[in-house]
């Protein structure tokens, strides 16, 4: 666990985040297979979302890409346009993921992919 970085306590409601990682899982998982859907559901079930920053950066990002196919009006920006779905989560971990000369973890792989998959 990464106790030196900030934790990340602005997900969405559980209701929307349960919508949002099954959107990412059936939108750009299959393509880009990077997490494995039932342990990634697991551990945010485990609330460790709410304990690792890396991990809760990670969730942030699936839910960030899982607004891209979102109708839900929770996820649109603070503009309201359609095209900042998800920007305030990606925002968030923009923010505050500063990654040091340091090695590198899991999660810190995994939110470089999930940030490049949203931008292709």
């Amino acid at each position: 666990m990464d106790d030196q970085l900030p934790l990340f306590t602005d997900f969405p409601p559980d209701d929307l985040l349960d919508t949002l990682v099954d959107l990412y899982f059936r939108n750009l998982n299959d393509d880009t297979p990077l997490l494995h859907e039932p342990l990634f559901k697991k551990s945010i079930a485990s609330g460790l979302h709410l304990k690792d920053s890396g991990f809760g950066a990670t969730v942030l990002l699936v839910c960030a890409n899982g607004a891209r196919s979102s109708a839900d009006p929770r996820v649109l920006g603070e503009s309201g346009e359609r095209e900042t779905r998800g920007w305030n989560w990606f925002k968030e971990v923009q923010t505050k993921r500063k990654l040091l000369f340091a090695p590198a973890h899991l999660y810190d792989l995994q939110i470089y992919v999930v940030c490049g998959v949203s931008s292709s």
